[in-house]
């Protein structure tokens, strides 16, 4: 008797719990999405898996070549025939970066206007460092493109810094400061 007590009152509050927490597919309804990684096509996957690994400290991950060839109806949009090499960069917190280079010389470097920066349909990676102090030095020693050296932020609660890939991908770093500067 107990026991059918006790299995009917153990019914009723999970069928409470699922009306006031709401049913399992709840969840599943609300569209969003969370990004996996960045990925991006190279002209000079050599030199890009280099800059992710001696300046900021990646681990090169998985590489797959000569993948394809493709048709020309293909997802990414990469020209009929070619191959692709992707490897993938992971940084220490598991982030990843996809670096895709095309066997194909037919694809173009994106378009800048003449004295200016940046151009519609640019990337930015912005990552979170420590110790960018030594991310610099290792950038300037590797004759990367430094857009900005390392400065306090506006908010004066990290230090910030451009640099380009040697693809021309610009990369923002931001470090927390533990203290703020010129707080008591």
């Amino acid at each position: 008797m107990r026991s059918r007590f006790f299995t009917k009152t153990l019914s009723a509050v999970a069928a409470l719990m699922i009306v006031l927490l709401g049913s399992p597919s709840f969840a599943q309804d609300e569209a969003y999405a969370t990004l996996t990684r960045a990925a991006f096509f190279v002209a000079k996957p050599d030199s890009t898996i280099a800059f992710y690994k001696d300046v900021l400290g990646y681990e090169e991950g998985k590489t797959a070549r000569n993948v394809g060839p493709y048709d020309a109806d293909n997802a990414w949009g990469i020209p009929a025939g070619s191959h692709l090499r992707l490897t993938y960069m992971k940084s220490r917190d598991g982030a990843y970066v996809a670096v895709m280079g095309l066997e194909d010389d037919s694809l173009e470097t994106l378009p800048r206007p003449d004295g200016i920066a940046n151009a519609f349909g640019d990337v930015m990676l912005i990552h979170l460092v420590q110790n960018m102090d030594e991310i610099y030095a290792r950038a300037r020693a590797g004759g990367y493109e430094v857009l900005k050296p390392p400065t306090l932020s506006s908010s004066g609660t990290s230090k910030q810094m451009f640099l380009r890939d040697p693809n021309g991908i610009r990369v923002e770093l931001n470090e927390i400061l533990t203290a703020v500067i010129g707080s008591d």
